[in-house]
Protein backbone atom coordinates (compact mmCIF):
# COMPACT_ATOMS: atom_id res chain seq x y z
CA UNK A 1 0.00 0.00 0.00
CA UNK A 2 2.74 2.28 1.15
CA UNK A 3 4.68 1.86 -2.10
CA UNK A 4 1.86 2.18 -4.50
CA UNK A 5 0.25 5.08 -3.30
CA UNK A 6 3.17 7.61 -1.90
CA UNK A 7 6.69 8.37 -3.67
CA UNK A 8 10.08 7.63 -1.86
CA UNK A 9 10.36 10.54 -0.22
CA UNK A 10 7.02 10.15 1.56
CA UNK A 11 7.90 6.22 2.43
CA UNK A 12 11.13 7.81 3.48
CA UNK A 13 9.23 9.98 6.18
CA UNK A 14 6.96 7.43 7.38
CA UNK A 15 10.07 5.11 7.94
CA UNK A 16 11.43 8.05 9.68
CA UNK A 17 8.64 8.62 12.24
CA UNK A 18 7.91 5.32 12.50
CA UNK A 19 11.73 4.80 13.89
CA UNK A 20 10.89 7.79 16.10
CA UNK A 21 8.04 6.38 17.44
CA UNK A 22 9.28 3.35 18.22
CA UNK A 23 12.28 4.93 20.31
CA UNK A 24 10.15 6.93 22.29
CA UNK A 25 7.75 3.47 22.46
CA UNK A 26 10.78 1.78 23.66
CA UNK A 27 12.12 4.63 26.36
CA UNK A 28 9.07 5.46 28.35
CA UNK A 29 8.20 1.81 29.02
CA UNK A 30 11.29 2.90 31.91
CA UNK A 31 11.92 -0.94 32.13
CA UNK A 32 9.02 -1.64 33.64
CA UNK A 33 8.01 -4.47 31.69
CA UNK A 34 11.02 -6.56 33.01
CA UNK A 35 10.62 -5.33 36.69
CA UNK A 36 7.03 -5.89 36.96
CA UNK A 37 7.64 -9.71 35.40
CA UNK A 38 10.23 -10.11 38.22
CA UNK A 39 7.56 -8.72 40.71
CA UNK A 40 4.36 -10.24 39.42
CA UNK A 41 6.26 -13.88 39.96
CA UNK A 42 7.45 -12.75 43.10
CA UNK A 43 3.74 -12.81 45.00
CA UNK A 44 1.02 -15.46 44.51
CA UNK A 45 -1.73 -13.46 45.51
CA UNK A 46 -4.35 -11.66 43.15
CA UNK A 47 -4.18 -8.12 44.79
CA UNK A 48 -0.18 -8.42 45.05
CA UNK A 49 -0.46 -8.67 41.42
CA UNK A 50 -3.32 -6.11 41.02
CA UNK A 51 -0.78 -3.66 42.57
CA UNK A 52 2.35 -4.31 40.41
CA UNK A 53 0.03 -4.61 36.97
CA UNK A 54 -1.36 -1.06 38.30
CA UNK A 55 1.23 0.42 39.44
CA UNK A 56 3.56 0.00 35.98
CA UNK A 57 0.70 1.52 34.14
CA UNK A 58 0.48 4.66 36.18
CA UNK A 59 4.35 4.75 36.01
CA UNK A 60 4.20 4.40 32.50
CA UNK A 61 1.37 6.33 31.44
CA UNK A 62 1.56 8.77 33.11
CA UNK A 63 5.57 9.71 32.71
CA UNK A 64 4.90 9.30 29.10
CA UNK A 65 2.05 11.88 28.69
CA UNK A 66 4.25 14.52 30.52
CA UNK A 67 6.75 13.51 27.80
CA UNK A 68 4.24 14.05 24.79
CA UNK A 69 2.93 17.15 26.12
CA UNK A 70 6.20 18.47 26.44
CA UNK A 71 7.59 17.06 22.95
CA UNK A 72 4.37 18.31 20.98
CA UNK A 73 5.11 21.93 22.41
CA UNK A 74 8.75 21.21 20.49
CA UNK A 75 7.72 19.93 17.61
CA UNK A 76 8.40 22.91 14.93
CA UNK A 77 12.15 22.66 16.34
CA UNK A 78 12.13 18.26 15.67
CA UNK A 79 10.72 19.00 12.82
CA UNK A 80 14.00 21.44 11.75
CA UNK A 81 16.47 19.20 13.14
CA UNK A 82 14.94 15.75 11.87
CA UNK A 83 13.59 17.21 8.32
CA UNK A 84 14.71 20.76 7.96
CA UNK A 85 11.69 22.01 7.62
CA UNK A 86 8.58 22.78 9.84
CA UNK A 87 6.92 21.39 7.00
CA UNK A 88 6.20 18.05 9.35
CA UNK A 89 5.06 19.26 12.49
CA UNK A 90 1.23 17.54 12.19
CA UNK A 91 2.83 13.91 11.42
CA UNK A 92 5.62 14.44 14.28
CA UNK A 93 2.46 15.34 16.56
CA UNK A 94 0.35 12.68 15.55
CA UNK A 95 3.43 10.19 16.21
CA UNK A 96 4.11 11.60 19.65
CA UNK A 97 0.47 11.49 20.79
CA UNK A 98 -0.10 7.93 20.36
CA UNK A 99 3.05 7.15 22.66
CA UNK A 100 1.05 7.44 25.83
CA UNK A 101 -2.26 5.21 24.54
CA UNK A 102 0.18 2.83 23.57
CA UNK A 103 1.03 2.12 27.27
CA UNK A 104 -2.56 0.22 27.60
CA UNK A 105 -1.19 -2.59 24.31
CA UNK A 106 2.11 -2.41 26.18
CA UNK A 107 0.64 -3.71 30.01
CA UNK A 108 -2.55 -5.58 28.29
CA UNK A 109 -0.13 -7.85 26.09
CA UNK A 110 2.30 -8.89 28.99
CA UNK A 111 -0.76 -9.17 31.72
CA UNK A 112 -1.71 -12.10 29.08
CA UNK A 113 1.48 -13.37 29.26
CA UNK A 114 1.87 -13.62 33.15
CA UNK A 115 -1.27 -15.48 33.21
CA UNK A 116 0.07 -17.80 30.70
CA UNK A 117 -3.25 -17.14 28.86
CA UNK A 118 -1.28 -17.43 25.33
CA UNK A 119 -4.14 -17.90 22.96
CA UNK A 120 -5.51 -14.45 24.53
CA UNK A 121 -2.28 -12.96 24.20
CA UNK A 122 -2.07 -13.83 20.26
CA UNK A 123 -5.90 -13.18 19.50
CA UNK A 124 -5.35 -9.68 20.80
CA UNK A 125 -2.09 -8.87 19.43
CA UNK A 126 -3.49 -10.05 16.28
CA UNK A 127 -6.40 -7.92 16.58
CA UNK A 128 -4.48 -4.76 17.18
CA UNK A 129 -2.21 -5.14 14.37
CA UNK A 130 -5.01 -6.20 11.86
CA UNK A 131 -7.00 -3.28 13.42
CA UNK A 132 -4.34 -0.82 12.77
CA UNK A 133 -3.75 -2.24 9.22
CA UNK A 134 -7.07 -2.04 8.36
CA UNK A 135 -7.88 1.63 9.51
CA UNK A 136 -4.28 2.90 7.42
CA UNK A 137 -5.39 1.32 4.81
CA UNK A 138 -9.27 2.74 4.77
CA UNK A 139 -7.89 6.33 5.08
CA UNK A 140 -5.22 6.07 2.36
CA UNK A 141 -7.56 3.91 0.05
CA UNK A 142 -10.94 5.28 0.62
CA UNK A 143 -10.82 8.68 2.37
CA UNK A 144 -7.67 9.63 0.45
CA UNK A 145 -5.90 11.10 3.30
CA UNK A 146 -2.64 10.59 2.09
CA UNK A 147 0.18 10.52 4.22
CA UNK A 148 -1.69 12.52 6.91
CA UNK A 149 -3.85 8.86 7.07
CA UNK A 150 -0.88 7.02 8.32
CA UNK A 151 -0.54 8.75 11.47
CA UNK A 152 -3.85 9.57 12.23
CA UNK A 153 -5.07 5.82 11.83
CA UNK A 154 -1.95 4.84 13.90
CA UNK A 155 -3.25 7.28 16.81
CA UNK A 156 -6.83 5.92 16.33
CA UNK A 157 -5.69 2.49 16.54
CA UNK A 158 -4.07 3.37 19.89
CA UNK A 159 -7.03 5.55 21.30
CA UNK A 160 -8.97 2.05 20.51
CA UNK A 161 -7.10 -0.50 21.66
CA UNK A 162 -6.66 1.85 24.80
CA UNK A 163 -10.59 1.51 25.37
CA UNK A 164 -10.61 -2.08 24.97
CA UNK A 165 -7.51 -2.93 27.46
CA UNK A 166 -9.61 -0.48 29.89
CA UNK A 167 -12.73 -3.18 29.99
CA UNK A 168 -9.93 -5.99 30.55
CA UNK A 169 -7.81 -4.51 32.44
CA UNK A 170 -10.08 -2.30 34.78
CA UNK A 171 -9.78 -4.06 38.12
CA UNK A 172 -6.17 -4.42 37.27
CA UNK A 173 -5.52 -0.56 36.99
CA UNK A 174 -7.13 0.90 38.98
CA UNK A 175 -5.44 4.02 40.99
CA UNK A 176 -6.77 2.79 43.92
CA UNK A 177 -4.12 -0.24 43.83
CA UNK A 178 -0.78 1.86 42.52
CA UNK A 179 1.59 1.85 45.37
CA UNK A 180 3.97 4.83 44.96
CA UNK A 181 7.07 2.33 47.11
CA UNK A 182 6.18 -0.40 44.53
CA UNK A 183 7.05 1.82 41.58
CA UNK A 184 10.11 3.42 42.99
CA UNK A 185 11.35 -0.29 43.74
CA UNK A 186 11.02 -1.31 40.42
CA UNK A 187 12.23 1.17 38.33
CA UNK A 188 15.56 0.37 40.58
CA UNK A 189 15.32 -2.43 38.39
CA UNK A 190 14.16 -1.49 35.30
CA UNK A 191 15.81 1.49 34.46
CA UNK A 192 19.30 -0.31 33.85
CA UNK A 193 17.04 -1.89 31.03
CA UNK A 194 16.66 1.01 28.94
CA UNK A 195 20.47 1.51 27.60
CA UNK A 196 19.66 -2.21 26.19
CA UNK A 197 16.38 -0.93 24.80
CA UNK A 198 18.08 2.20 23.00
CA UNK A 199 20.58 -0.06 21.63
CA UNK A 200 18.41 -2.10 20.10
CA UNK A 201 16.63 0.42 18.54
CA UNK A 202 20.27 1.61 17.04
CA UNK A 203 20.67 -1.79 15.79
CA UNK A 204 16.71 -1.92 14.15
CA UNK A 205 16.53 1.29 12.99
CA UNK A 206 19.79 3.75 12.70
CA UNK A 207 19.36 2.92 8.56
CA UNK A 208 16.00 5.09 8.34
CA UNK A 209 18.40 8.05 10.44
CA UNK A 210 21.41 7.49 8.23
CA UNK A 211 19.05 7.56 4.81
CA UNK A 212 18.19 10.45 6.05
CA UNK A 213 21.45 11.80 6.34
Amino acid sequence: VYTKFFSSAEYGTIAILTALGSLLGMFVVLGLDNASGRWFFDVDTVPARKSIISSWFWGQFTFSSVLAILLCLLTPALSTAIFKSTRYVLFIQLTILAIPFETFSKVSGNWFRYQRRAWAATFFSLASALGSIGLIVSFIYIFHWGITGVFFARLLSAILTAVISIMLLREWITPKIFSRHLLRDMLKFGLPFVPASIATWVTLAADRVMLQL
